[in-house]
């Protein structure tokens, strides 16, 4: 989030070798803003009263509780998006009301920000980024000082945990893990933003980042000056405000946050770290079958791992040892890290060991999670509260056979397979042999979830969506998919069931056919699901309606019932999808649904004449995706 600041450095260090700058008091610092900025808005739509300059913006809400919310980066807002009033698109005017705590006044400052003497590095980054925000919207610089000297008079706005913060009884959250918090609080003359910042947490920044989209900015594409949105505001001021807020997921991640993590924390991604996908041989590599020849599949009589998909003899004791111990190194050298993937290699039912050990299992699920088990009582003896990880995938997908509980410390993460388009909770199901996934399903992915939960008690559970129709299918790449409220009823669902992390795997990346416009194209698609991990009360509609007021003006309305009306298609979809394998787009966008998101579109254009440039851009480039698109069906 740092701004470069190597001309403000050179004048500062010019200044102090002329002796012409002075520090009074020792403790105070102020920074410059650069004059022009990448990334603003002409003419905001967020709030539209503030295109004049007419209206004062406010920060106003009533809520009091313990889970409260603001914007789409909060849990329950009662003056955010969708469920009330949306600060985006029609402010509650503060109007210098009496006991508002005005910020900037008619493009004056009328705060500072202040963080500690000895503030950790999130916590200046954040403070920075506060006040270059404030810069852009108002045309103000808040000076930023240090809580170590005596500040009577004024108002401020306290980054991070300092004497001030203490002062007004605010308590800083602490802990790492299983302690991710973050805190906005307005106190009298004083106006706090702070979270955990232990560990990988960021949680100054993400209060940082509430505030402002409250204000109206918004972030929907990284690098790209055209979707960040940055109102134009005369004022700023706030009202009653005490949340203390917790995440829906303790760990929300994607390739977004893999590729751009400062973007990524403005779409509050990270939590906790956890490595994803196949890490044995990152632990046993295969060339180590000329050591350790009986760790590795017996296929035919030989041990190999020169098969295509080639495996570990997962019933060998000393080769579970051996991760255990390897894992206790990793867990060494990364002390954020809470868990590590000891799931089989990629691959279907092939190439896993003959040997009579591991033929006694009836199951592929059976042997790993014993397996499992024997790693992770290894990795207890040292790590007790962190964890190993098997996948429920491909040849371990279906439920294990024996009963068999999982360790306190082992993860099963549950990787969806089976028609990606309709909610989870729809149940819905086709039996039978499936040739790309090589499995017999007798149940739906609900079911099997679930009965793998029973049967091995398992405490631990996270899981892994695909999330990319232009996997394997490149007709996809270049047409819009839009999940909405599906995506937040699922997360919904695994929630109740006891996940605490989501990987949606695959984003918006010139990777697996995506094209290089897909971050405009799939917005939606990464920006809902991506916000909805972290806010625990939102729903899909409601992070679009926020975000299609501030992206598209007066067109915000039309444009949110477009993307309903491609999410409705995608939820009445029936046709297979197999993870990676999409349905057809003619399967998804029937005639039905074609006239209905035409409509939309028709609505939408027109209103064109009537918002920003920026606004009319970023409309007409959504809505050439839908007409292009229409070409295949």
């Amino acid at each position: 989030m740092k701004r470069n600041k190597k001309s403000i450095r050179a004048l500062l260090i010019c200044l102090l070798t002329a002796c012409f700058l002075v520090f009074v008091s020792g403790c105070y610092y102020y920074e410059e803003v650069p004059a022009e900025s990448d990334g603003t808005e002409t003419s905001s739509s967020a709030p539209q009263s503030d295109e004049t300059g007419a209206t004062t913006s406010g920060y106003v809400s009533d809520d009091t509780s313990s889970n409260g919310g603001g914007g789409t980066g909060d849990s329950t807002s009662k003056e955010g998006t969708g469920g009330g009033k949306s600060t985006s698109s029609t402010p509650a005017p503060t109007g210098g009301s009496k006991g508002d705590l005005k910020l900037v006044t008619n493009g004056v400052a009328n705060c500072t920000i202040v963080i500690a003497e000895k503030a950790s590095e999130k916590v200046k980054s954040a403070a920075e980024d506060l006040q270059h925000h404030i810069y852009l919207m108002t045309g103000a610089t808040p000076p930023i000082g240090l809580d170590n000297k005596e500040r009577v008079d004024g108002n401020y706005i306290l980054v991070g945990p300092s004497k001030y913060t203490e002062k007004i009884n605010i308590k800083t959250p602490k802990g790492y893990p299983n302690n991710e918090k973050v805190i906005l609080k307005r106190h009298n003359n004083y106006l706090a933003l702070l979270g955990n910042d232990d560990g990988n947490y960021t949680g100054t920044q993400f209060a940082v980042n509430m505030f402002l989209e409250e204000l109206g900015c918004g972030w929907f594409a990284p690098d790209n000056d055209l979707w960040t949105v940055i109102p134009k505001l005369k004022n700023i001021s706030v009202g009653t405000l005490n949340r203390t807020i917790t995440p829906k997921f303790t760990t929300r991640t994607n390739n977004i946050y893999s590729y751009y993590k400062d973007f990524a924390m403005r779409w509050y991604l990270g939590g906790e770290p956890v490595m994803t996908g196949h890490g044995l041989p990152l632990l046993v590599p295969k060339t180590e079958i000329k050591n350790h020849p009986e760790w590795f599949s017996l296929i035919n009589g030989k041990r190999t791992a020169d098969a295509t998909w080639w495996q570990y003899c997962y019933s060998n004791q000393e080769f579970a040892k051996e991760i255990g111990r390897k894992v206790i190194e990793y867990f060494d050298k990364n002390p954020y890290a809470v868990s590590y993937p000891i799931c089989a290699n990629d691959g279907w039912n092939t190439d896993f060991c003959e040997c009579s050990d591991c033929a006694k299992f009836p199951s592929y699920s059976d042997l790993l999670l014993e397996f499992a088990n024997r790693v992770a009582r290894e990795v207890a003896k040292k790590y007790p509260n962190r964890t190993v990880h098997i996948l429920s995938y491909h040849a371990t997908y279906d439920v294990p056979k024996q009963s068999r509980k999982a360790e306190p410390n082992v993860e099963i993460m549950f990787c969806r397979e089976t028609f990606m388009t309709v909610p989870i909770t729809a149940g819905y199901f086709k039996p039978g042999y499936n040739t790309i996934t090589r499995n017999t399903y007798t149940m739906s992915w609900k079911d099997n979830f679930e009965q793998y939960i029973a049967k091995t008690g398992v405490k631990k559970i996270s899981i892994w969506e695909w999330y990319c129709l232009a996997v394997e299918r490149e007709v996809w790449k270049d047409i819009p998919w839009v999940q909405g409220s599906v995506a937040i009823e699922n997360q919904n669902y695994w929630k109740s069931k006891g996940a605490s992390y989501v990987f949606y795997d695959h984003g918006p990346l010139p990777t697996y056919r995506e094209s290089g416009a897909s971050f405009p194209l799939r917005w939606p698609l990464w920006y809902v699901a991506s916000k909805g991990a972290w806010a625990s009360s939102l729903t899909g509609d409601q992070i679009l309606a926020d975000a299609c007021n501030k992206l598209f003006g007066k067109a915000g309305s039309a444009m949110l019932k477009y993307y309903q009306a491609l999410a409705k298609a995608s939820a009445e979809c029936k046709a297979d999808s197999i993870a990676w394998i999409p349905p057809g787009p003619d399967q998804m966008y029937t005639s039905k649904h074609v006239a209905a998101i035409d409509n939309t579109v028709k609505a939408a254009k027109a209103l064109r004449s009537e918002l920003s440039a920026n606004e009319r851009a970023r409309l007409d480039n959504q809505i050439s995706y839908w007409e292009n698109a229409k070409k295949h069906f």
